[in-house]
């Protein structure tokens, strides 16, 4: 001290671990905390952070002031991670400060940024499958309820169950990095073809849910299983492998969604999409 404001920028995905950055800065920066003890700008919440591009350093840089002021940026990182840079301004007038305490002050900063990161991964790690992002059952079952409690009496729950086929095949034929691809891009197009009130699940292996709460018929069954069959001929096609990607569905709707359990629901659209993968077998066979 004395300081005037005090800035905490941070990268837009500082949270995303899978995403690391040890040299330079990405192109945008984001304006996270502002603390002022003059009357200017301070904020800390999420909602309220201001995005920039990095050449520009600091937003308020670009307006002119009466007095000058001196800037001091400083790092924000993490075992060489990068996270951003903080800004403590003073007057130029005023003598330098800048000290041990603040240094050590920043450690503090970089230490809370990480655990806060670590915190949010294992949030993530709780209630999403790791190799797909789709949600776990976990995750299904905190997402449903949560759905469940913001549906309209007159809302339907609408069920996919998919089943890519021929996993075992390809593990054995082209080894089990291949099989992880299929995988992967079977539940991909199953979230391209996701409305923004469904949610996408692995519920382990090559088995996948897709399920939602709201106006549905039941002409969306038919609909979406073609809707969904087509997508993954257009992916199989676009991959170019030595082997086709193709996977079984079967779609339900269900017209009250407070009558019928979740678990029951996803029972009764298994069967509907193992019916369905006999069927394709057999027409295969012929």
């Amino acid at each position: 001290k004395p300081y005037q404001n005090f800035y905490l920028c941070l990268k837009e995905n500082w949270k995303d671990m899978d995403d690391e950055l040890y040299e330079g800065y990405p192109e945008k920066m984001q304006l996270c905390v502002a603390s002022s003890r003059v009357g200017d700008t301070a904020f800390c919440r999420e909602q309220d952070a201001v995005t920039f591009r990095t050449g520009n350093m600091l937003p308020c840089l670009e307006r002119s002031e009466d007095k000058a002021s001196v800037f001091y940026f400083s790092p924000v990182h993490f075992d060489g991670a990068l996270l951003g840079f903080t800004v403590l301004q003073r007057e130029l007038c005023t003598q330098p400060v800048i000290n041990v305490v603040y240094r050590n002050w920043l450690r503090y900063i970089n230490n809370a940024l990480e655990m806060a990161r670590s915190k949010d991964r294992l949030e993530i790690l709780s209630v999403r499958d790791a190799m797909t992002g789709a949600y776990n059952r976990r995750g299904m079952y905190e997402m449903y309820k949560s759905m469940l409690s913001e549906a309209r009496e007159s809302d339907s729950l609408f069920v996919s169950v998919v089943d890519m086929d021929g996993l075992k095949y390809v593990n054995d034929t082209f080894g089990h990095a291949e099989g992880d691809f299929g995988i992967i891009t079977v539940c991909n197009v199953l979230m391209s073809v996701a409305k923004s009130n469904e949610i996408c699940v692995r519920s382990g292996g090559d088995e996948f849910f897709l399920i939602g709460i709201g106006s549905y018929t039941r002409e969306d069954e038919a609909a979406r299983a073609m809707e969904f069959r087509e997508a993954v001929a257009k992916a199989s096609e676009s991959a170019g492998k030595p082997y086709p990607l193709s996977a079984s569905i079967g779609c339900a709707v269900f017209s009250d969604c407070r009558k019928i359990s979740l678990d029951n629901a996803l029972s009764e659209t298994d069967e509907r999409m193992y019916r369905y993968k006999v069927k394709n077998r057999q027409h295969r066979g012929i």
